[in-house]
Parts: C-alpha cells; sequence; structure tokens
C-alpha cells in the first residue's frame, strides 16, 4: 500500500466559499493513435514535400528527428490523419504462411475545434468567416470531427464534435446569421483616442492614457482567460483549435503613447513614457507566453484566423494595408488604433505549432494541408521533469519541410487539473488512465454546515513500473472541487505531495478533513502523477 502520510495536516479544512466557475464542455472524442505508455507523447505536426506537395514516398519514422532540450528520443510512429496506413521503424511482422494479412489501420483522426472570439472581432468578421469556411468544410471533416464555440463573452458550445458535413455546413451557415463581432476592445480604443488625442500631454499627465491602456489590456486578458478556462477540461489532446480573433497589440499602451510623437521619449515625458512602455509590454507578453504554454500544455496546435486585421485600424503590421488610416471622431489628422494586431496570434500560433490565416486563401491552404499532418509519437528515455521544454522536430529526409510544436510541458498547469475536476463534479465522464475512488465517512451535520473526512484512493499500476525502473518517487497533486448550490462557481484546492512506496501493492490512500455549508452538492477530486503525465478523476455526491 501506498499512503499518503500526514497530509490531513497539511490542508486546511475546505470551506467551500463562491469562486469563479470554469464552464464545462464537451469532450472530444480520442485520436485513432493511442500509445499506452506513460513516457510516450504525440504531437500534431504538417510534413510537407517538396514544393509544398504530399511527401512521396510516405513518410516513416526514420524521417524525422525530435529533441527535447537538445537530446534525441526515439520516434515509434508516423500516423497520417488523412492518408494511407502509417509506416513505423518497427514494421509489423509478416502474416504466418496461409493466413490473412491484417488490415491496414485506418487513418488517424484528430478532434478539431472553431473558437469564435466575439468581443474581439469586428461586427462583420463572422460572416466573413462563414464565407471563407464554406468551402473548406468537405476537408475539415475529413481530418475529424468539428466542435463550434462561440464565446461571447463567455464560452457556450454551439456545436458538438461532428464529421458529419451537412451539420457542420448548417451550424457555420446559422453563424452568419445569428452572431457578430462585437469589437469590444475596438470600442474602447476609439473612445479612448478620442479623448487622448486632442492634449496627448495633458492625457499622459492627468493618468487618462496609463487607465485606458489597462483598460485594453483587461479587455484582451478576459478573452484569453476565458479561452485557456474553456479549453482546460478538453484532456490532453493532440487536438486543432482555430482560434477566431482580429489580434490586439501586446503593448497595450503602444497606441496611445504613439499619439505623442517620436519626440516626447527623448522630452521630459520620456521617463513616464518608457515606464509604461516596459509594464504594458511586460505584462501583455507574459500573459501571450502564458496562454501559449497552457495550450501547448493540452497539445492544442493553435491556428488563428484573423480575417478582419487586415484594416485600416492597423498600422505596421503585415496584413494591413498602409494606405488606408483610421480617422478619429475627434481628430483632424489620421491615428491608428493598432500597431501589430497579429503579433500575439503568431507567437500562440508558432508556440503551438500552427499558423495564421489572414485571408482565405490563406485558410483555405492550412486546411489543405491537414492531408500532409501526422500524428508524431515518441518516447521519452525518462520524464523530462515538471516545467517548460525545448522541442525541435527536423526532417532527416531531403525536401522535407516540418511544421509542429516548438514548446513541450511536462505536467499540466494547475488550471488544467481544476478544469477536468469541474467537469466530473457536473457528472460528465472524464478520460484519464488511473482508477480514483472517493469516500465519505464520519459525517457530521451541523445547522449550518456539515464536516467528514474525504478519502481517496488511486490505483497506480498504469505507471508504478516505470517509477521503479527510474528509481522515483511519484509526485503527485490532488485537486478538489466542491460544488455549492446558488454559489457563483465551485471551490477549487489543490496539494502536492511526495507519495514513496512503504509496500509492495500499487494503491496509494489519501486523506483530507473537509467541510461544506448546508447546500454543498457535491465532491470530485482529479489525482496526478506529474512526472508521467498519468492522472484519474472521481465525483461523489455530498449527502444532504
Amino acid at each position: 500500500m501506498i499512503r499518503g502520510e500526514e497530509t490531513a495536516a497539511r490542508i486546511a479544512p475546505l470551506l467551500f466559499a463562491a469562486a469563479t466557475a470554469l464552464p464545462a464542455q464537451t469532450a472530444p472524442e480520442k485520436p485513432f493513435v493511442e500509445r499506452v505508455e506513460v513516457n510516450v507523447r504525440s504531437v500534431f505536426v504538417v510534413i510537407r514535400g517538396k514544393d509544398g506537395r504530399v511527401p512521396s514516398p510516405a513518410v516513416a519514422a526514420d524521417d524525422i528527428e525530435i529533441r527535447v532540450d537538445g537530446t534525441p528520443v526515439r520516434i515509434l510512429g508516423v500516423d497520417p490523419i488523412r492518408s494511407a496506413a502509417p509506416r513505423t521503424a518497427e514494421p509489423p511482422p509478416a502474416a504466418p504462411m496461409g493466413e490473412p494479412a491484417s488490415p491496414a489501420p485506418a487513418p488517424a483522426r484528430i478532434t478539431q475545434y472553431l473558437y469564435i472570439d466575439a468581443p474581439m472581432l469586428r461586427i462583420f468578421s463572422v460572416k466573413t468567416l462563414a464565407r471563407a469556411l464554406s468551402p473548406q468544410i468537405d476537408a475539415l471533416a475529413a481530418t475529424g470531427p468539428v466542435g463550434i464555440v462561440v464565446a461571447d463573452p463567455s464560452p457556450a458550445t454551439r456545436l458538438a464534435p461532428t464529421d458529419d458535413a451537412a451539420k457542420l455546413r448548417a451550424a457555420i451557415e446559422r453563424l452568419s446569421h445569428d452572431v457578430s463581432g462585437r469589437e469590444s476592445l475596438i470600442i474602447a480604443r476609439r473612445q479612448a483616442m478620442d479623448d487622448i488625442r486632442p492634449d496627448p500631454r495633458r492625457a499622459l499627465k492627468s493618468g487618462r492614457l496609463e487607465s485606458a491602456a489597462e483598460q485594453d489590456l483587461q479587455i484582451f486578458r478576459t478573452s484569453l482567460e476565458a479561452l485557456r478556462s474553456w479549453a482546460a477540461p478538453l484532456g490532453h489532446g493532440p487536438l486543432v483549435l482555430y482560434f477566431v480573433s482580429d489580434g490586439f497589440d501586446v503593448d497595450a499602451s503602444e497606441g496611445y503613447r504613439e499619439a505623442l510623437g517620436p519626440a516626447a521619449v527623448v522630452g521630459e515625458d520620456g521617463p513616464t513614457l518608457i515606464s509604461l512602455q516596459a509594464d504594458f509590454a511586460t505584462r501583455g507578453a507574459r500573459l501571450v507566453a502564458e496562454t501559449s504554454q497552457e495550450l501547448a500544455a493540452l497539445g492544442v496546435t493553435v491556428v488563428p484566423i484573423s480575417l478582419g486585421s487586415r484594416l485600416p485600424e492597423s498600422s505596421n503590421d503585415a496584413s494591413a494595408d498602409g494606405s488606408a488610416l483610421f480617422r478619429s471622431n475627434q481628430s483632424s489628422g489620421p491615428q491608428f488604433l493598432f500597431a501589430r494586431p497579429l503579433e500575439p496570434l503568431q507567437i500562440i500560433a508558432e508556440a503551438t505549432g500552427g499558423e495564421v490565416a489572414i485571408s482565405r486563401a490563406g485558410l483555405a491552404k492550412i486546411v489543405g494541408e491537414n492531408d500532409r499532418a501526422y500524428l508524431v509519437s515518441f518516447r521519452l528515455e525518462e520524464p523530462p521533469g515538471g516545467g517548460v521544454h525545448k522541442l525541435e522536430i527536423a526532417s532527416r529526409r531531403a525536401g522535407l519541410t516540418v511544421r509542429g510544436p516548438r514548446v513541450f510541458l511536462e505536467g499540466a498547469p494547475r488550471s488544467v487539473a481544476a478544469g477536468t475536476t469541474v467537469r466530473a463534479l457536473r457528472g460528465e465522464s472524464v478520460a484519464g488512465n488511473l482508477a480514483v475512488r472517493l469516500a465519505l465517512d464520519d459525517v457530521r451535520k451541523g445547522v449550518k454546515a456539515s464536516t467528514a473526512t474525504l478519502h481517496v484512493t488511486v490505483d497506480f499500476d498504469p505507471f508504478i513500473d516505470v517509477l521503479e525502473m527510474l528509481e522515483k518517487t511519484a509526485k503527485l497533486r490532488v485537486t478538489i472541487a466542491v460544488e455549492v448550490a446558488g454559489a457563483r462557481g465551485p471551490f477549487v484546492t489543490y496539494d502536492e505531495l511526495d507519495a514513496p512506496r512503504t509496500g509492495e501493492g500499487t494503491l496509494w490512500s489519501y486523506e483530507a478533513p473537509i467541510s461544506w455549508p448546508k447546500k454543498g452538492r457535491r465532491v470530485a477530486v482529479t489525482v496526478e502523477e506529474l512526472q508521467t503525465g498519468s492522472r484519474g478523476t472521481a465525483g461523489l455526491d455530498l449527502p444532504q
């Protein structure tokens, strides 16, 4: 038996007050290829042949090289998404004489989501999107099931993942009629620019310029945090996310600072402007990096679709028409609202292995290249430890180019575990390879609250051999969530601990005193082994 020693003393009794809820979502279908070893990972990559064509002959495992933090890893398989059977470094044995050969495996399938961020879109961007997607529906459905989510501002599922092209076509057509961009960031910037432009120095000294940038930062922070909260319960990919957004400036103060002109930087206002730039650029860059890393931890390849970014509101951007200028209502001169709206989208795409689509032709090219997409599986000789790792994917065969994620995260962020636990809290089925059982005893009901001891039992069988071979101690994270009727959202808490072996069995137990108010309804727990990525989740109704 493996037992979590003295864990009760490390968790204070849980008083379940209101907290921010994470939205429940439909779990994606599992991809065709699922490697069972806990030290095996799969990534979604696009492999192009000469002149961008489908590679010929077919790509084999020996054709690809992957390095994690500069160390080569063993490639196990290269499984095509749409094309013929996979080729691996170890071909299957021939069938005995007189016996029929086994049928070739079907192509891999990968779940896709179309995520529409309405507050960050121009009014007509969704109609433009629907027109651009219409010719691509069959190609999307051929790649794998597609789900549709609209964040307006909270994410809501419009279509559960399906590979029925007719259903997908009808759902996208409906989007063009009943969903429009909110222009939240554009409207806020226009209003602030009209206030600032007549007298920028006065706006700087009064703090109006800083407050306008703070408002902008909050708008796109809310947008990215909603995306992260929605994605957290999806489990571990690979999957493809088409993220529809018209973009924003990482440095929220840049457009407002430029209203003062370049001379201001060397004048008496220079120190203030430099301080603003350092503050907002740092905070924005950190937010974009955290979003990239969290999506990478989920195995999500992000393909931003930014068809509305080619606007007069943008300057100094590869997608913008430099001759078109936006004039604010109270200004006689031109003033750009955004400097580099595609920059954050490009950062997220590059980190996760995606590509930004800024035109209908670009979107068609990206979707069309799914017949050059593969799930590449590789084995780590030993878990690399938690945190961010550099992932390099390259071709060993002349004439092949590879597009894939550049970041590898070992161990999921806390928000991923929180989202998974909240899904179980609401009765949804949650995938995992650890068997988790929950029980309550010593239940005591009070007038305002009840108390009990929560028992969590986990079977470590899926990865115990790996830990023993590596002489590692299990490193666990326990996430506990409780639902309270009428509260703003579930209460979520965490505990991280080592779990040394104390016997011959593969079971581990964990105990914690908990308490919940009269309206407490349900408890759910996720247990993760952070070195191997193994996890399991279970839920339990609270006694009323």
